[in-house]
């Protein structure tokens, strides 16, 4: 079940980056669990990098980058579709939705069966709803991911092109999965989650040499390991840290579709392990070649939010907030920022702002409640928390503020 769940997840946060989402978390000198760090340096299989990087050699000097050849290689594939897919793409990860909507639509012309247009649709749904966390874009989303489903299914009864419809199948059953899980139907979202993974393992046995279906396996195991480590969610069997890191490595650098994916995923992963300036480069890698992109600006934010450059974490998320003046969720992340700077005045007013949106959900609403409860407590206004601290646990069931409640003087 966790590894059906978990694909679904890291397949949905490779192109959409989950990881905008910052969550309320303890002030930095706090006691929390940590799982023991990694004593391995490097985390690159210099092997495989170096047959990589011959197999590169051959296509230098093309109409296109090497590594689309090689890409198409291993899809089997025109350079030519890999090439077009790509631009479509890099238009969706620079925010630029409306260019890539209108890309992928002429593509669906020329490449028809390959479901192009509806799962562009699909993703710039989805990256609209995350960079906000809300379901605004639901219905073109439920539209968009029922007409891909449809096209993949049809395309996949007849011969050809199986690796590139398994992977789009993989990622449209991953989509449905995360988005099932953000409305809790957990059933609902096994389901898709486990047909997602019949799909990845298909395009392993199809495109060996396809390495962007890896990111999935590479979070799942960082991740479930991760997490084993730190807390009894799951059951911890072996430490898979190592293997997970290497394998989210090989797609940044060996990566046809999601290498910038990849590096918002390592951003997160060195936050985990501890080792700020090695997320701050990746963090920064990703906000320098897409800096119109929120998600990149949100995941910067958070990079140094939590390692206390707070200037900097504040830079990054209005520059989010100025790309998209409409986000709501900006104004948690600032108002977290400041409370933990001290700036309890600013963080008051980045809070009621965002509470000021009519449609949060109650969990939304709940951790905004216990940052102001947070802010209150900083001012010794114990009277002011502790109802804060209520609120945020009757609204969003949120569980710090129901513990904090319990050590309130």
């Amino acid at each position: 079940m966790m590894r059906a769940l978990a694909a679904a997840l890291v397949l949905f946060t490779s192109l959409a980056a989950h990881a905008a989402e910052v969550e309320p978390e303890e002030d930095a000198q706090e006691a929390v669990a940590v799982a023991p760090p990694i004593l391995v340096p490097a985390f690159v299989d210099q092997a495989k990098q170096n047959a990589y990087n011959k197999a590169l050699e051959a296509y230098k000097g093309r109409e296109f980058p090497a590594f689309e050849y090689l890409g198409a290689d291993a899809l089997k594939v025109e350079a030519q579709f890999v090439h077009d897919v790509r631009l479509g793409i890099e238009k969706l990860y620079q925010r630029d939705y409306k260019g890539s909507q209108t890309h992928f639509a002429g593509l669906a012309e020329k490449y028809p069966g390959t479901a192009l247009a509806p799962m562009s649709e699909v993703l710039i749904a989805q990256a609209q709803m995350m960079e906000n966390f809300d379901f605004r874009q639901e219905a073109a989303y439920l539209a968009a991911h029922k007409r891909a489903v449809a096209e993949l299914e049809t395309a996949l009864q007849a011969p050809g092109n199986e690796a590139w419809e398994n992977f789009m199948m993989a990622l449209a059953l991953g989509l449905s999965s995360i988005h099932q899980l953000r409305h809790e139907e957990y059933a609902t979202a096994l389901s898709q989650g486990q047909e997602a993974m019949k799909h990845v393992e298909s395009v392993k046995k199809l495109a060996p040499e396809f390495h962007d279906i890896r990111l999935a396996e590479g979070l799942f195991a960082y991740w479930s390991s991760s997490v084993a480590l730190t807390t009894k969610a799951i059951p911890f069997t072996e430490d898979k840290r190592v293997e997970g890191i290497t394998m989210v490595k090989q797609v940044e650098g060996q990566g046809t579709f999601f290498r910038q994916p990849a590096s918002i995923a390592l951003a997160l992963i060195w936050l985990e392990e501890g080792r700020a300036r090695d997320a701050v480069i990746s963090a920064n890698k990703v906000a320098r070649a897409y800096p119109s992109s929120v998600i990149a600006q949100m995941v910067l934010g958070r990079v140094h939010l939590q390692n206390g450059s707070y200037p900097e974490a504040e830079r990054a998320f209005k520059s989010a907030q100025a790309l998209n003046p409409e986000n709501q969720r900006v104004n948690l992340s600032l108002g977290m920022t400041y409370m933990r700077w001290g700036k309890l005045t600013e963080a008051d007013a980045a809070l009621d702002a965002y509470l000021a949106a009519t449609d949060l959900s109650p969990e939304n609403r709940g951790q905004a409640l216990y940052v102001k409860g947070r802010v209150a407590q900083k001012r010794k206004d114990t009277r002011a928390a502790k109802k804060l601290y209520e609120e945020a646990w009757k609204e969003g069931k949120v569980k710090k503020a129901k513990e904090r409640l319990e050590k309130i003087d």
